[in-house]
């Protein structure tokens, strides 16, 4: 045989060897790469603010980035009301009632906004776009006048699902009346919410946490196997206090109230939610509406319809759709305080509904706060005197210079602050959640 020939048979050789032995490194990398909390925030259709946690390669940054921002841009290019070339201000100004085209996202959400009208017997309607813009919740933002009721009542007579065809081949809009606008804010946020968490997906990242605006949709876990904590605000006009903190995955959550987007007028509010039987900003009604739902479009547009059902019609509707709902409303009787209902799956935090819900009475309320710090005291004191061995003394009795095996006084919450119970105190305290819907 020839040295020639051996040389190379043994290049050829090698060559394979280490391309193969390339191949398992490659994929044993990919299969073990250490997975990285990454954090993506923007603004989007406005001012909305969006955010998105992901546990993914590193090396997927830029793919992730790009595939949130053509996501988000895709629906605000085609249903803001705000942009006069998107398709939905495009249809809004067309004085035609044959079909309009549109793109198969535009028409799939009014498809499912319609389902929801109908569902709710009217109580979200996307065809309030005229009312909306009257109150001045649309894109015209000037100066905050109330309507008289003259202008209410005419421009209620050009609104109406009912009067609005949708098809999905070819997709298409159609009015039956020239006047005819619709405005999807109260759904396309949550469709927004939707397009980013399937963009991900198909990037094979499966633990995510997207938000838009305050809706959100949670996917999979966090690499310890923790699940996503989404809070949910207290509604209080100027304040960011939280009402409870839930665990989600694989669902979505949405928030609508009437304490963040109003007007004021000589002691009265008025909220952006719009009645469509009345053409009046909602009255009366609930302070905040929480759903949960598998899709967050779902979410958000349901969120809307309970805050024009109110307590008992939206429980109702959202037993009849399968989605959970936490309806707040105030406790007049007891100002600052809500009263918590809601569907037998929602799973709010069970202390702070309960009570509230339970305790109407103020003066029931403090003496039942009022026993129980005073038997959670006598119990401390009387555990520091048995362990302590002496006498009453500070607020914690003997456990104020009881220590442990590591010198740590064992009431350091009360009087000597020790390494231990600074950790207590930051556990009881820390009440930590990925972001806040509201």
């Amino acid at each position: 045989m020839q040295p020639a020939f051996i040389h190379k048979c043994l290049m050829i050789l090698a060559v394979s060897i280490a391309l193969s032995d390339c191949g398992a490194s490659g994929s044993l990398v990919a299969q073990h790469f250490q997975p990285t909390r990454l954090e993506f925030e923007g603004t989007t259709m406005g001012t909305c603010t969006w955010s998105v946690v992901v546990y993914a390669n590193p090396e997927q940054s830029l793919d992730i980035q790009a595939a949130i921002e053509r996501s988000l841009k895709d629906v605000d290019d085609r249903m803001s009301t705000y942009k006069p070339d998107s398709e939905v201000s495009r249809f809004n100004t067309s004085s035609s009632i044959e079909w309009f085209d549109v793109s198969a996202d535009t028409a799939r959400v009014v498809q499912r906004a319609q389902e929801i009208s109908l569902e709710s017997g009217g109580a979200f309607d996307i065809t309030v776009a005229p009312l909306v813009n009257l109150w001045k919740f649309g894109p015209d933002k000037s100066e905050f006048v109330v309507p008289d009721n003259a202008t209410v009542d005419a421009l209620r007579k050009t609104i109406g699902f009912r009067k609005l065809s949708v098809r999905d081949n070819p997709p298409a809009l159609k009015k039956s009346i020239p006047e005819l606008q619709i405005d999807l804010s109260a759904i396309a946020q949550g469709y927004a919410v939707d397009r980013v968490a399937i963009a991900l997906k198909s990037l094979d990242i499966d633990n995510f946490l997207v938000e838009v605006s305050g809706e959100v949709y949670a996917s999979g876990k966090k690499p310890d196997n923790e699940s996503w904590k989404v809070g949910i605000e207290k509604p209080v006009v100027g304040v960011r206090e939280l009402y409870s903190v839930i665990e989600l995955s694989e669902k979505s959550l949405a928030t609508s109230g009437d304490y963040r987007n109003f007007y004021e007028v000589a002691g009265k509010r008025y909220a952006h939610t719009i009645d469509p039987q009345t053409g009046m900003p909602v009255e009366g009604g609930p302070s905040s509406v929480s759903v949960i739902a598998v899709d967050c479009m779902t979410a958000d547009a349901v969120a809307t319809a309970v805050m024009v059902l109110g307590k008992n019609g939206g429980l109702e509707l959202g037993r009849e759709l399968g989605v959970e709902v936490l309806v707040l409303s105030p406790d007049y009787s007891n100002p600052g305080m809500f009263l918590a209902a809601q569907t037998d799956g929602f799973p709010t935090n069970k202390s702070t509904a309960r009570f509230d819900d339970a305790i109407d009475n103020s003066f029931w309320r403090t003496l039942v706060v009022a026993s129980i710090f005073f038997a959670v005291a006598i119990i401390a004191m009387s555990v520091g005197v048995l362990l302590g061995r002496q006498r009453l003394r500070g607020s914690c009795g003997g456990l104020a210079t009881l220590d442990d095996p590591d010198a740590d006084p064992s009431c350091s919450l009360c009087s000597a602050p020790g390494k231990k119970c600074r950790e207590l105190k930051k556990a009881i305290t820390n009440n930590q959640h990925d972001t806040t819907t509201e």
